[in-house]
């Protein structure tokens, strides 16, 4: 196979792993909200065929509770653990390369290591912001 189109379809598969892993996430997250609004209709729906009180805190969204500054946290948490973790994915795509082939890519260690880089600063950012709410 020509080497640049290795290349090509290497980057290719990176992009796509990329993508599907942020879809997956967002799948997963969704998919978890939309089964707990189901819980709690279902809920409602069984205790008012019962005749009983509900309690309306129950149906109260958390979101009332939580600032602007708590999903900002939140945000940066999720996209720095999920991008670290695509870092160290990258990383050991990477080693398994260089053990198959022989030699080491520098693509594919800038781009780890960028990676790397800006998943820990979305970390830094998500427990210095986390210190400063306390205070």
């Amino acid at each position: 196979m020509d080497l640049h189109l290795y290349n090509l379809l290497n980057n290719l598969l990176t992009f796509l792993m990329v993508i599907l892993f942020i879809l997956g996430f967002v799948t997963i997250v969704m998919w978890f909200k939309k089964k707990e609004g189901e819980r709690k209709t279902n809920l409602l729906l069984s205790a008012l065929e019962k005749g009983q009180t509900i309690d309306p805190e129950l149906f109260r969204s958390g979101k009332q509770s939580k600032s602007v500054n708590q999903y900002v946290l939140l945000a940066l948490l999720v996209c720095g653990t999920g991008i670290s973790l695509f870092a160290v994915v990258f990383f050991s795509i990477a080693i398994i390369e260089c053990i198959s082939r022989g030699h080491l890519i520098q693509g594919d260690i800038m781009g780890g290591a960028c990676f790397i880089a800006i998943g820990a600063s979305l970390l830094i950012g998500y427990f210095k912001g986390k210190k400063m709410l306390k205070d």
